[in-house]
Parts: C-alpha cells; structure tokens; sequence
C-alpha cells in the first residue's frame, strides 16, 4: 500500500512539470516578440539612417552640380552665349530644387533631432534653401531677360536713347539683387559652429559668393535705378560736363579747361553752350561758401578761378563749386556735373572709331591725348584757341556718341574703364540719387572710414602755371603695419616724383607749355597732398633728393583725414622722393588701399601689408 503523501507529492510534481513547460514556451515566445520588436527598431533606425545618407549624399551631389554650373554660367554671359546660360540656368534650378526636396522630407526633419548630427542635417536643409532661393529668384529671371535684352536696343538714334529697356531692365536687376542680399543675410545667419568641416567650408563658401555677386547685382542696379531719371525720363535736365586737361593736374585729375552744357530730356540728348573758363570773371569771390580746411590747404586766392574746382580730392566739392560759378555765369542752376578726361576720351574714340575736328585733324584712340595734351600748343598759341579746341573735340567725340553707331561692347568697356581709373566721375544736385553716387566709385568720393578699405590717397597739384605734368611720371609705394602691430599700426607713403624731360627737350617746348611764372630757371612745382586713412594722425615727414627744392608746406585736416603738404620744384631730368607716416588707434582696418590723381603717365602705386599675408599692387 502507496503512501497517501508519496501520491500527493507526485501528482504536485507532475502538475508542477506541466505548468512549467507551459511557462517556459510563453516566456521563449515573449522574448522572441521582445527581440523581434528591438531588431525592427533597428531596423527602422537603420534604415531611417540609410535614408537620410543617401538624400544627404544626393543633396551635397546637387548643390556641388549646381554650384560648379554657376560659375560656368558667368563665362557663358560675359561671352554673350545665352543659349547656352539658359541651359546652365535651369539645370542650376533643377538641383538647388532637388536638394530642397532631398532635405526637407519627414525622416530628415526628424533625424535633425538626433544630437551631434540634427545640426549638420539642419545646416545642410537652411544651405540648400538659400541656394534655391537664389537660383529661382534671382538666377533664372536675370538669365532670361539678359537672353532676350539687346544692347543695341540702347544705342542712340538722331541724339535719343530709348529708356525702355533700361526701365525694364532696372525692375528684373532690382528684383535679383533683393534676393541675393537677403540669401546673403540668410546665409550669415545659419549657425555652422560645431558642424563637420565639408558642411561648415560649404556655408563659408556661399557667403563669400553671396557677397561677390553682391558686388555685381548692387551698383547695376544703382546704374539701373539712377539713368532713367538723370538721362530726364521724369523730366528735362541740364548737367555741366567738365573736360580736365591733365597736362596742368589737378588732384581730380586735371584743370576744368572747358566746359560744356548739356540738355536732357527723355533720353534726347543735346549740346549747349560750351563757356571757355578763361572767359569767367577773376575778380569776384568764391561762389559758394568753402570748408575751412579746403581753404587752409588749397589757398581761397587759387579757388577764385572756375579752372581750379577739381583742386580737392572730392568731386562733390569740385561739382558744387562749377554749379555755382555757372549760375552766377548765367542764371542757370544745372542739375549735376560730370567730368571727363583725353585718356578717357582716347578710351571712347575705340567705340566710335576717328572722329573730324574742325582744325582738320582726325582725333583717334591712338593720338587723342597726344593731339589734346602736347600738340595743341605748339599749334595754337593763344589760349582761347586752345580752349577752342579743347570744346570742339569734347564736343564732336560726344557728337559720334550719341549720334551714330559706336561699338556696344567697346562703349561699355571704355565707360567701365574710365569709371575705374577715376577718370570719369558724376555728381547729381537731386539728393536721392546723389545719395546712390556717393556709394560708387562714379561718385569721386574718398572712403569715409576703415571698414572696407584703409586707403591713402596721393594728389599732385601743378603749380607752376604750365602744361609740365605731360612730361612728369610718378610713383607711391604705400604700407602699412596694421597686421604687424595692430595696437598702433603705421601707414607709410613713399612718393616720388621724376621730371621726364632733357634740357634740351625743355628748351624746344612751346612759351605756354614751360612754367609762367618760374623762368629763371624754367622749372615745375607740383603742390603733393597725402592724405592718410580716417582716424589716423599725421606723424612724420622726411624728403631726399637731387631736386631744386622740396618742403614740407604743413599738415591739416581735410575730409576727416589727416594731410600732410608738400611743395617739390623739378629741373628737367630731376627726381625726387619724400616719405609721410601717420599712425593709428587699435581698431578695425581693411585690406589697403590706394587712391591716387589719374594722371597721363599712371602714378605706379605698390602696396604692402608685412604680416597680412599680402603684398600688391
């Protein structure tokens, strides 16, 4: 007989075995659920992740596609292929497009959560956007109007040029340029920090093509936005333009020798009266009131003649003293002034081919400013003929300008030219487009602070009532120590000036052509105004040379800068060299600059930045 216990134990043993094995395949279940959910969230993540490469990697394809084409689009435009930059043009929308869409899916978003990498992802979404936005709105539309604009469409016809198309074409460049400064200041705003170094290279390299193009879309659409109005689509206009004789320099350039007046009225261009300035009165008082310092440095006696106007190194000043003389002249207060030069002119004479002058001489590019500068006076003596011939040639070259077909091309060149060697200049007495000029080089206007550029500026001034700055050639070697002792950087300007004329050369030359007033002996002064960078001081002077005489005269300030003033007197053959520093405070200073007069042998400038990795000409 079995124990009652023995039984129990074994029916306990065997429900306790049974329930186990049970237990066992729901716990092996559960953990295969467990497992197979975990390797589904990886597999997801992976996946997800997988995704997000591939698009990354198709967008960077894109974006480089699109950029390697824009600069492919800027050759074909400059070589008038726009079939081609239309091509080009939408192939860049098609990939800046495609990155967009690339990078703004769901997964990407959510995947920019992810620490350490959501910013790059982020980063490369906001780059891919700006990208777009430039090339839709900026891009594609000036592409397409350039494709079907035509130059000539801007030539004049019997002294009118049609304004239509400069109109049109100020809407799409303004439109353009508006996008591009805003992509800039998206660009500049994406936070890059931390990010991988192809994506952060990326961001650094668009800003830096943002703020070139800037550079290109600003001033066309400021050329855009300022010819309708000063060529008088809202109105008749009248302008002085001044023609500089650089034989007698000038710190602009040149003696305002003649003038001539110019009407204007909806793009119908028309000659006026053309007043010699030797016929102006002498013997009144300046016209306008002067800065003290304009007088301090250039002499009120001096400032009394309307051919002296261009003696500052502002052209606002130079434009402001001409519309006076000539409304006190005649009654008529213009509108602006432009000014011109023979090198310039020599310039212009390649788009419109030779020009007739009444004298009978034919005018081309190649002897224009030997004709206009040297030639002259050996052939007329007197100098109302020479004024005389100074107005014609200034008059018939602006004749074939606006009244025949001169090259398109070759006319834009020469205008970019002349624009930046200074030799062309314009100043408007309408103050919202004065406002516009003052930021462009054709304004004639020294940089008002350091933020750009740290420019100095060397002017020579002929004294000596003669025509001898045909005959001087000039050199500025310019420093500075801004990234060598940034606490109290030095700017150096080692100037030279060297009289390119034999004794006997001198001899032979023409009475009006020598000095008037230095006969014995026959020599040129040249009056040489340094003017140093804003905010600097003037701090030293020292000159050397086999020169008849050379003086610091002083130094002022004039414009916000510090000017130092020098007299040098020049012997045929001599040369001589002066050197002037100033100093400045610890601060921020831009690459160096030069601005220098546009004389007819181009002054050489070199310039040199120890420490800035750099050094120019």
């Amino acid at each position: 007989m079995r124990r009652p216990d023995r039984q129990d134990k074994r029916v306990i043993t065997r429900h306790s075995l049974v329930g186990g094995r049970n237990g066992y395949v729901r716990n092996r279940r559960t953990g295969l659920i467990v497992a197979l959910c975990l390797v589904g969230q990886v597999g997801v993540i992976v996946a997800a992740g997988a995704w997000v490469g591939f698009r990354g990697l198709a967008a960077k394809h894109s974006l480089e596609t699109a950029q390697s084409l824009i600069g492919n689009l800027q050759t074909r435009v400059k070589a008038r292929d726009f079939a081609g930059a239309e091509a080009d043009a939408q192939v860049i929308q098609k990939n800046t497009s495609n990155a967009v869409s690339l990078t703004s899916d769901p997964i990407w978003r959510t995947a920019e959560l992810v620490p350490a990498l959501g910013k790059n992802l982020v980063v490369v979404r906001e780059l891919a956007a700006v990208v777009n936005s430039v090339a839709d709105g900026a891009i594609d539309p000036a592409v397409k109007f350039a494709s079907t604009f035509d130059l000539n469409s801007l030539k004049p016809v019997n002294g009118h040029i049609n304004l239509a198309p400069l109109s049109k074409a100020g809407v799409i460049i303004a439109s353009a340029d508006k996008v591009i400064k805003k992509a800039a200041r998206d660009t500049k705003a994406i936070d890059h920090a931390d990010t991988l170094p192809v994506i952060s290279q990326a961001v650094d390299k668009l800003d830096r093509l943002l703020t070139k193009a800037q550079g290109i879309t600003t001033p066309v659409r400021n050329a855009l936005d300022l010819l309708p109005p000063m060529m008088g689509a809202d109105g008749p206009r009248t302008y002085i333009m001044i023609f500089q004789n650089l034989a007698e320099s000038t710190s602009l350039g040149g003696a305002a020798s003649a003038w001539t007046i110019l009407n204007v009225d909806k793009g119908a261009i028309s000659l006026g009266q053309q007043p010699a300035t030797g016929s102006f009165p002498r013997n009144l008082p300046i016209p306008l009131p002067l800065d003290p310092s304009l007088a301090t440095l250039y002499g009120e006696n001096g400032l009394q003649y309307s051919n002296n106007v261009t003696l500052r190194p502002d052209f606002p000043t130079a434009a402001k003293l001409a519309q006076a003389f000539w409304l006190r002249e005649s009654g008529v207060k213009v509108d602006g002034v432009l000014s011109f030069d023979p090198v310039a002119l020599s310039y212009l004479l390649t788009a419109t081919g030779p020009v007739a002058l009444k004298s009978g001489d034919s005018l081309t590019s190649a002897n224009a400013v030997s004709t206009l500068l040297s030639a002259v006076y050996a052939k007329y003596k007197i100098p109302k003929m020479q004024d005389a011939f100074f107005a014609n040639a200034a008059g018939e070259v602006f004749s074939a300008l606006t009244s025949s077909a001169p090259d398109t091309n070759k006319l834009i060149a020469a205008l970019t030219r002349s624009v930046t060697e200074n030799r062309l200049m314009v100043w408007s007495d309408h103050s919202k487009e004065q406002e516009v000029l003052s930021k462009l080089q054709l304004g004639g206007i020294l940089d008002t602070d350091n933020t750009k550029n740290s420019q100095i500026g060397v002017f020579f001034n002929e004294n000596s009532a003669s025509k001898m700055s045909y005959y001087l050639k000039t050199t500025a070697a310019l420093a500075s120590t801004q990234c060598t002792a940034p606490d109290k950087p030095t700017f150096t300007a080692v100037v030279s000036l060297h009289s390119d004329l034999t004794a006997a050369t001198e001899k032979a030359l023409p009475a009006y052509v020598r000095s008037q007033v230095y006969k014995k002996p026959v020599m040129s002064r040249t009056q040489v105004y340094v003017y140093g960078p804003p905010g600097t001081t003037y701090t030293s002077y020292s000159g050397g040379g086999g020169v008849l005489a050379m003086s610091l005269v002083g130094s002022a300030t004039d414009l916000g800068r510090p000017v130092a003033h020098i007299a040098m007197d020049l012997l045929a053959s001599q040369k001589g060299t002066f050197t002037v520093t100033f100093t400045g405070k610890a601060g921020t200073y831009g690459p160096l600059v030069s601005r220098v007069t546009p004389m007819i042998n181009p002054t050489a400038v070199t310039l040199s930045l120890p420490g800035c990795g750099a050094t120019s000409k």
